[in-house]
């Protein structure tokens, strides 16, 4: 006879959240303001660096690079707001953006939790291309023309220390006249997959029968 108790309670273990599942170490949250754009002009440079809250090792150095001949019309600019990071070429020009970070030695992997990175693209309007590296190991480039998470897999950074890193950086590049932008990047943890949440429910729901069925003999 089903053990409808045992069957509950591996059920209940099925359906529990992973923890961790949201992000645990948030590498920036792009609250902290910054602007630069290349070429540089009008007050702006084409690099910077600045400290805030959010950012992983408390600084954070952007750099614009593009082939432009003049700003504001024709330039690579990056415009870091209210916990957004917007990237963009001008009608006409090409360029890139990169963001680093000093770790300081930072676990990423969250004691052991952590298993990829999370880029949450919130906006974009072309075909864009984000690199990602840690300790000099750069991760297989991943393009995209939408929004939503742009995730790299641990395994892709082999070699590199990620229970204590030490420099982090995203280049961002795209053609001319893209924009992005971005809210959050950081480590996580793989969600429960949707086949561990059916799994629980067929367990749950097959205790159920066979208790009915012994009922209905006795």
């Amino acid at each position: 006879m089903v053990n409808v108790k045992t069957l509950a309670l591996v059920s209940a273990v099925a359906l529990a959240p992973v923890a961790g599942a949201a992000a645990t170490v948030t590498i920036d949250s792009f609250d902290t303001f910054q602007e630069v754009a290349n070429p540089a002009g009008f007050g702006l440079s084409s690099t910077g660096t600045v400290s805030g809250a959010g950012i992983i090792g408390g600084d954070r150095t952007t750099t614009a690079a593009g082939d432009g001949v003049s700003l504001p019309s024709r330039a690579t600019t990056v415009f870091v707001d209210g916990g957004t990071a917007a990237i963009s070429n001008s009608n006409g020009v090409t360029g890139f953006a990169l963001f680093e970070w000093d770790a300081g030695g930072a676990d990423l992997t969250g004691g052991g939790m952590n298993t990829q990175f999370v880029l949450d693209v919130i906006n974009v309007d072309l075909n864009v291309v984000f690199d990602l590296t840690v300790d000099g190991i750069t991760a297989t480039s991943i393009s995209t023309s939408s929004a939503g998470n742009v995730t790299w897999d641990f395994s892709s950074f082999a070699g590199a220390n990620l229970g204590s890193a030490s420099e982090i950086s995203l280049l961002v590049s795209g053609p001319t006249a893209f924009d992005a932008e971005i809210d959050f990047i950081g480590a996580a943890a793989v969600p429960l997959p949707a086949g561990g949440l059916l799994l629980g429910s067929i367990l749950l729901g097959g205790g159920f029968a066979a208790r009915r069925k012994a009922k209905a003999k006795s």
